[in-house]
């Protein structure tokens, strides 16, 4: 596509846009860097698309391929610290109650993919302690502690959610 406008003009387009769509949404689970790397052309691709062709998705995504571009770098390994910054400035600049936890689990997924738990933990606790466990689409606090190793705030968060099985587990961990 480089130095290639051209083949955009005329809101020209060469990929199906939902066959596009549907492949950058499964790509964000995506773990060989060099299939990540195709899902970011094709992220490129989608945001050289006219703007008839712009996907406009649920938050996070609103600008489909830009965002979806930016968590499949991140993933990657590429600008990790931008990628992080640009999901936590919309999920905090979201009103979730408006929108969804959606926008936090995705930033709490995106953050243990690149395990950086701490940053997980803080996220979900913030956000994310009112949602159902079983609608989680991302590790709950407790399983990020467990990853992030942080038994001590494992066993006190699972204190104060009365939580016994991940108490015990928690201790039996430390123990081993």
């Amino acid at each position: 596509m480089a130095g290639r406008d051209w083949l955009f003009e005329g809101h020209s387009y060469y990929v199906d846009t939902s066959h596009l769509t549907s492949v950058l949404r499964f790509g964000l689970d995506l773990n060989d860097p060099e299939t990540l790397g195709l899902a970011i052309e094709l992220a490129e691709y989608g945001a050289h698309l006219g703007s008839m062709f712009q996907e406009r998705s649920d938050p996070p995504f609103e600008n489909f391929y830009v965002d979806h571009g930016v968590y499949l770098g991140a993933l990657r390994g590429e600008d990790v610290d931008g990628a992080v910054a640009h999901f936590r400035a919309k999920v905090e600049g979201y009103d979730l109650a408006e929108t969804g936890s959606a926008p936090a689990q995705i930033l709490v997924g995106l953050l243990a993919r690149l395990e950086r738990y701490a940053e997980a933990i803080e996220i979900s606790l913030r956000y994310l302690t009112e949602v159902n466990p079983s609608e989680l689409a991302c590790p709950t606090a407790l399983q990020l502690c467990f990853l992030a190793g942080d038994f001590d705030r494992l066993r006190t968060l699972s204190r104060e959610r009365g939580d016994l099985l991940n108490y015990v587990a928690q201790a039996l961990a430390v123990r081993a």
